[in-house]
């Protein structure tokens, strides 16, 4: 869904990836995992404020997602390679995170398996989705920017009630699931 709204303000975007364009696009997409990895190393920890800051590591980590695009398209360093590295890394992220939220206790175990395997699963639809030559950005509600952001916002909401962590997860879990049903369908429908 928030892939159809990159493609609005793409100009604004390729504007930022000039202004930071200095770095590379695979040393933003190095910087995005290093910053998953103070997500999830934020999270693991037994303070009250480690929702908070792995949050904010987890929205620093997905605006480099954003960034390394940008800045490879005005580079024109757009490439296959750096499309296949920014993926695997992406993925490497989200078990990173979810580790540190897992090893934390920050939610119930079996919603965090849960959320994690179907974060994977809609990454995974649509990866296979456009090996076959399907094109499946923007295809079903929960990509991986609606879930980061839930991510976040349920962690930066959860000091007022611990239980919304696990509301969050939820609905990440049902947003996932309805991704996942959407790509598969969708894939059914437009392959031959």
């Amino acid at each position: 869904m928030l892939n159809k709204i990159r493609e609005k303000i793409k100009p604004y975007l390729e504007v930022l990836g000039l202004k930071l364009s200095k770095l590379e696009p695979k040393v933003w997409s190095l910087l995005g995992l290093f910053l998953a990895f103070l997500s999830g190393l934020s999270y693991s920890l037994p303070f009250s404020f480690s929702l908070l800051l792995g949050g904010i590591f987890l929205l620093a980590s997905g605006f480099t997602d954003v960034i390394d695009g940008a800045v490879a398209r005005v580079k024109g360093k757009v490439s296959d390679k750096g499309a296949f590295l920014d993926s695997n890394l992406d993925r490497l992220s989200e078990v990173l995170v979810f580790s540190g939220i897992m090893y934390g206790k920050k939610g119930d175990p079996l919603l965090i398996i849960l959320t994690l395997s179907l974060s994977l699963l809609v990454s995974y639809s649509r990866a296979k989705g456009e090996a076959l030559g399907l094109k499946m950005m923007g295809v079903g509600l929960g990509e991986r920017a609606e879930r980061v952001i839930l991510l976040a916002l349920f962690s930066f909401l959860s000091p007022l009630n611990p239980q919304i962590f696990n509301l969050g997860l939820i609905i990440i879990v049902l947003l996932s699931s309805f991704t996942f049903v959407q790509r598969i369908i969708y894939g059914i429908k437009n392959l031959p």
